[in-house]
């Protein structure tokens, strides 16, 4: 069953003829375009594709590239000075957006595709602290082990699928789960999705996958001890390619894992996971909307790349529970929401959107060291509160709450906290005040469950 399951997701999911020669097209319309500016200018630089569309690991729905211009015989700060510049006037004449990454880059939209051109310097070997200029290196790595064995190019499109489903794809900050690049090194590692699957199953935090047997796992356990999965970069033995993974993608993934293996279905994969289902528990709804805050910022988020965006939303959000949880207010969950271009909302469940007048607090027992008893004591009447002893022999202290309404203190929080960059205004709303946009979002974060989850 589940054999056929994949099979059905594959043909979806693996790009057609049409789609590959358009895009090939377009790879070399902008090569074309480079190259001949760059021999114009003297410049000596190589420009390949890389990525997914390169790896030929590619799903039906990304009409993406990736292109790197690897420019020779400059450093870092030339790149950074100039690349730009250089970039705008080779490409000029094609519909252009310029985003910022290590170093800024463009963005060439063009009949619903998309290209990233990406200033980089040549290297000829990944040591040290490098970003994108390991890229290349990862593209030949991956294609080789494609090479030698075919097969695995689809079985790394279910995996990527698998992970954009159950909402633990992506190495990005905002999401903390698995990158296009960790995925396709887990399959090459375990042979096939379904093996994959099988092993993952059975992970519990602290996994050490060294594919070429090149990095040294007492150094690297040292250098990552946060980490919950560490998976020995193939072309830089130094670096752990699962850095990003945080305890909730890596339990999701080993979750989904054994229920899917359990009852195989469609509805873990991304192309069907859209698909929205709805909680029936709709007397849920009141109860989470009168606990539910939401901070609503306004701007010119078109402005900043994707991945930025919602990096900032959520330490932002971190930020916000912080403070709430530092006054005894209990966040539940929350979730971040953007279009991407002027709206974005960050969403809070709380156990309780009010609190008393008065706060009760426990202190030391009567018998411990004199300095805490004392501190207590003198804490408590500052603030004019009061203390007892209680029938334990513990005190007890009381004093007024500087924030009863959970409102009141985000709005307070957001008056001396660092905002998004092109922010133009920004509110705070109880759930119960949203209208539109946000009535939309309020319906998703509440009621929504994941597709893979109607699966059970």
């Amino acid at each position: 069953m589940s054999e056929d399951i994949e099979e059905e997701v594959l043909r979806v999911l693996k790009p057609s003829l049409v789609q590959i020669k358009l895009l090939n097209n377009f790879y070399r319309l902008i090569k074309d375009r480079m190259v001949r500016c760059l021999t114009r200018r003297g410049l000596n630089a190589i420009v390949e594709p890389e990525g997914s569309f390169a790896k030929n690991t590619l799903l039906s729905d990304k009409w993406e590239l990736d292109i790197f211009v690897l420019f020779k015989d400059v450093d870092e700060s030339w790149i950074l000075n100039n690349a730009e510049i250089l970039l705008r006037e080779c490409l000029e004449g094609l519909p252009i957006s310029i985003r910022y990454a290590q170093h800024p880059y463009v963005t060439v939209h063009l009949m619903g595709m998309q290209a990233d051109v990406v200033p980089a310097k040549f290297i000829k070997k990944p040591t040290g602290k490098l970003g994108v200029e390991r890229t290349p290196f990862h593209t030949r790595y991956v294609r080789k082990k494609i090479r030698e064995n075919p097969r695995i190019a689809d079985e790394i499109r279910l995996l990527k699928s698998f992970l954009k489903g159950i909402g633990a794809y992506g190495a990005e900050s905002s999401i903390g789960g698995f990158s296009g690049y960790l995925a396709e090194l887990l399959v090459i590692y375990y042979g096939s999705f379904r093996r994959t699957l099988e092993e993952v199953s059975n992970w519990k935090p602290g996994i050490f996958i060294d594919i070429e047997n090149i990095g040294n796992e007492d150094f690297l356990k040292r250098k990552y001890k946060d980490s919950v999965l560490i998976v020995v970069d193939p072309v830089d033995p130094e670096r752990n390619v699962a850095a990003s993974v945080t305890l909730e993608k890596f339990s999701t993934f080993i979750l989904s894992a054994r229920t899917y293996l359990n009852k195989p279905c469609k509805n873990y994969f991304h192309i069907y996971s859209h698909k929205r289902e709805y909680s029936s528990r709709r007397g849920l709804f009141k109860d989470v909307l009168s606990r539910t805050i939401i901070v609503y910022l306004e701007g010119d988020y078109e402005r900043l790349p994707r991945d930025s965006l919602l990096g900032k939303l959520k330490r932002l959000a971190t930020y916000i529970t912080r403070e709430l949880r530092l006054y005894n207010f209990n966040v539940i969950r929350y979730k971040f929401y953007t279009d991407e271009v002027t709206k974005a909302a960050i969403v809070f469940e709380l156990e309780s959107l009010i609190k008393p007048k008065t706060e009760l607090l426990k202190g030391p027992y009567s018998w411990d060291a004199l300095e805490r008893t004392l501190k207590f004591l003198r804490k408590r009447i500052s603030e004019k509160g009061y203390v007892w002893v209680n029938d334990e022999g513990m005190l007890i202290g009381v004093r007024e709450r500087r924030f009863t309404k959970a409102t009141d203190l985000v709005a307070y929080v957001l008056a001396s906290a660092p905002l998004l960059k092109f922010t133009k205004r920004i509110r705070v709303l109880a759930g119960e005040e949203a209208r539109g946009w946000l009535s939309l979002i309020l319906k998703n974060f509440i009621l929504e469950v994941p597709a893979w989850m109607s699966c059970l």
